[in-house]
């Protein structure tokens, strides 16, 4: 059930915004069969009657577009206006969930073909599908609430604390091993309730595929199988108690010095040992991975000998020289087993994945890339779950409208990462940015990715891709949790930190930059940071033991020195479940938590504020007026799923 700050006044503004009567006939509402309010006049952008307009998203459900507005209203809250395509207010208890069948319809096309078709399936002919499970149970959704925070002192030393109590580096670190050692035992439960899905779906359906061994083995969410016609019906219409959805197979493909001294990896990481990625373990996929040996602290878990992944490794150690890197060929999440590290080295904190699922044809159709697909979930669920933080390549699509940023760059939790001219400071114009269905900004930030030359993969050859920009944001997230293992296993905490040190102005627009060019330097030195880990309902908890309890926000004061700090950058990251956005991918707003972010100056004057919709991540930058105590503030604005933990991370970077 939804749950919505109803003191926001806003559950019941569709219907209380009407601009005025008109004359004529009666129009019904085909769902509810009662009368229509008028049409009223479009809203002019930026402002209407009521306020401020901070977001604005339209979307078609079912066949009717509906456009949703959050409006900040004179009083500084937030209010919704929905209309329908004929700028009617709408009640949001109307508004339809969308339709989410079980088989693609892109599946569901090839298969009805009639058999004079030239492109004709027969019942024994065979398909490439993606078969994903349903979503596996998440217990720990109302498991204890806690709060933790990281910031510098005069001393430049960063001060720790735990539900408002200091910290000591020990006592940091037996949190870390309690938080490793749950995240394994639910990782083994995942995986054991997995295996008994597939195995009952093996034995109603007489499946057998190595692919299906595996899955059973390691708890695998998803798997690509060649499925008949006659399979994939009978599948559908006997196991969607096992099977969430049958999606055409992903086609994957391929998607240093002056690179690293544009975004300060030389020499603030070079410079000391401490920052160059130790104890971390960065895991990569790509179509085949070179051998052992081929870098130090490098180990090839499966693939053979590929010029890509040797130029992809080649970045991730020279950005991070300390880390140890694993590498899998198929493009595959890593298995189960990969994940505490493999041969007594460290376990994978990190992922990069410099490919993405092109767009292409499936049984003689063309099939986009804007949906969100099985292999988003799959990445979202990992990170929800498993706790990793995972970057991935945009893609290289941009300049070929109207292709999307691929998935599974497209996942929520994931940072996808765009790729600009280091020599020049601009967004490439092949660098993927536009958004898929779900609706969620990409890219999150991005990286140099032009003519870059790669240690050994340097046999005269320049790269370029984004391919070659998201494995440097990777190593940079794995030196910075070397440093600071307080950001380990807690994906929403180092995604906010490095959204707070995207501070390099990049040209091409914030569409296809992201939040901006990633800065190791202003990164490490941000200022304050914050991290929540709480019930699914512990927003109002938390509010009530913030600076100003009850009030229905939840609060984090940081100070500012006017005269040292020319600008702030605030951003606020949370986590959201795949399995909910997948079911949900339909409806008008498929992301389980909606957050919106606003900063208040000394004297309580509104400096800036991020608010949209179906994003997982706000962000506000702004020169500040004055020395003294400032606040940011988070709203609630919906409470979704009930599944999820309420997961945030909030970083302030002064720069």
């Amino acid at each position: 059930m939804t749950r919505y700050h109803t003191h926001r006044s806003f559950v019941a503004a569709g219907l209380a915004l009407a601009l005025g009567a008109g004359c004529g006939d009666i129009d019904l509402d085909p769902m509810s069969g009662e009368a229509l309010p008028p049409a009223a006049e479009a809203p002019a952008d930026g402002r209407v009657d009521e306020g401020e307009v901070l977001a604005r998203r339209s979307r078609t459900i079912d066949g009717r577009t509906f456009t949703f507005l959050k409006i900040r209203t004179a009083t500084g809250e937030v209010a919704t206006r929905i209309t329908d395509d004929a700028g009617r207010p709408v009640d949001p208890a109307v508004i339809p969930r969308g339709s989410t069948p079980l088989v693609h319809p892109a599946v569901r096309a090839a298969l009805s073909r009639p058999s004079s078709h030239p492109a004709h399936i027969a019942s024994d002919d065979t398909l490439p599908v993606m078969l994903g499970l349903t979503a596996a149970p998440t217990p720990d959704a109302m498991a204890e609430s806690r709060q933790g925070s990281h910031t510098f002192d005069d001393m430049g030393r960063y001060i720790a604390t735990l539900d408002g109590e200091t910290l000591t580096v020990i006592d940091e670190r037996v949190l870390g091993a309690e938080r490793a050692a749950t995240t394994r035992a639910a990782r083994r439960a995942r995986i054991a309730w997995r295996a008994d899905r597939w195995s009952d779906l093996i034995a109603r359906h007489g499946l057998d595929a190595p692919a299906l061994s595996e899955a059973i083995a390691e708890g695998t969410p998803s798997v690509v199988l060649e499925l008949t016609g006659a399979e994939i019906e009978a599948i559908a219409a006997e196991s969607a108690d096992l099977v969430a959805a049958i999606e055409p197979a992903p086609k994957p493909s391929n998607a240093l010095r002056a690179a690293l001294q544009d975004v300060s990896i030389d020499p603030v990481v070079f410079a000391n040992n401490g920052r160059q990625g130790g104890g971390v373990g960065i895991y990569m996929s790509e179509e085949g991975c070179n051998p052992d040996g081929t870098y130090a602290d490098y180990e090839r878990l499966a693939g053979s000998t590929d010029g890509h992944s040797l130029a992809v490794a080649g970045i991730l150690r020279g950005a991070s020289p300390r880390s140890f890197i694993y590498c899998r060929g198929g493009f595959t999440l890593p298995r189960a087993s990969d994940l505490d590290g493999v041969g007594g080295n460290e376990a994978v904190l990190v992922e990069n994945h410099s490919w993405g699922n092109m767009p292409g044809r499936f049984g003689g159709q063309r099939h986009g890339t804007a949906e969100y697909q099985l292999l988003d979930r799959d990445f979202d669920d990992h990170v929800y779950d498993d706790r990793v933080s995972v970057f991935v390549a945009a893609g290289n699509n941009g300049d070929l409208a109207p292709d999307h940023v691929n998935s599974p760059a497209k996942a929520l939790n994931v940072v996808g990462v765009g790729a600009y001219d280091d020599s020049t400071n601009t967004i490439t114009d092949w660098s993927s940015w536009q958004d898929g269905e779900v609706g969620n900004a990409k890219p999150e930030l991005s990286a140099p990715g032009r003519s870059l030359s790669i240690p050994l993969a340097d046999d005269g050859r320049l790269w370029s891709g984004t391919s070659f920009a998201s494995p440097i944001a990777a190593a940079a997230a794995a030196d910075l949790m070397g440093a600071y293992g307080w950001l380990q296993l807690r994906p929403a905490y180092i995604k906010a930190f490095m959204l707070a040190g995207s501070t390099d102005a990049i040209a091409g627009g914030a569409d296809a930059v992201g939040v901006g060019g990633f800065d190791f330097r202003s990164a490490f030195f941000s200022g304050t940071n914050t991290w929540w880990d709480g019930r699914n309902d512990a927003f109002d908890w938390y509010d009530d033991r913030d600076s100003d309890p009850g009030n229905g926000y939840v609060d984090r004061p940081f100070d500012v020195d006017a005269n040292r700090t020319s600008r702030v950058r605030v951003a606020l990251s949370w986590a959201t479940r795949g399995s909910y956005t997948h079911a949900h991918r339909g409806d008008a707003h498929p992301i389980g938590r909606d957050l919106d972010l606003v900063v208040y100056d000394p004297d309580g004057r509104r400096v800036g504020g991020s608010s949209s919709w179906d994003n997982p991540y706000e962000v506000v930058d702004f020169a500040p007026n004055r020395s003294g105590r400032y606040v940011a503030r988070i709203n609630e604005y919906a409470n979704r799923d009930a599944g999820a933990r309420l997961r945030m991370g909030l970083s302030i970077n002064f720069y």
